[in-house]
């Protein structure tokens, strides 16, 4: 691949991200997730998928990661349920979004 269509590329990968996930969901949307979800809705992990707090428990729970180790997430969006689990088990996060993992 010429680097021409590579830059392409790459460029638009970092614009389809930002565009799905650099802003935050709209108040409309956030309501309308606590209504369906009721306390089981994490809202401080914001996500962008419908994970519920008790998933968010049993992810951790199954992960054999604890306090100091180290997990990744491979395209995870903005990390929010990752970082949840982080804060829950005492454990490192980093996250890889599709031009992270390009080392772009």
């Amino acid at each position: 691949m010429d680097q021409e269509k590579h830059n392409r590329i790459i460029a638009n990968l970092k614009k389809a991200f930002n565009i799905a996930y650099k802003g935050k969901k709209s108040q409309s949307l956030r309501y309308i997730y606590r209504e369906v979800y009721g306390d089981d809705y994490p809202e401080e992990a914001d996500p962008d998928s419908y994970v519920t707090v008790t998933e968010l428990q049993n992810f951790a729970r199954h992960l054999d990661v604890g306090l100091g180790r180290t997990f990744i997430d491979l395209a995870c969006g903005r990390g929010g349920p990752g970082m949840w689990i982080a804060r829950k088990i005492g454990a490192n996060f980093h996250e890889k979004n599709p031009y992270s993992i390009l080392n772009i």
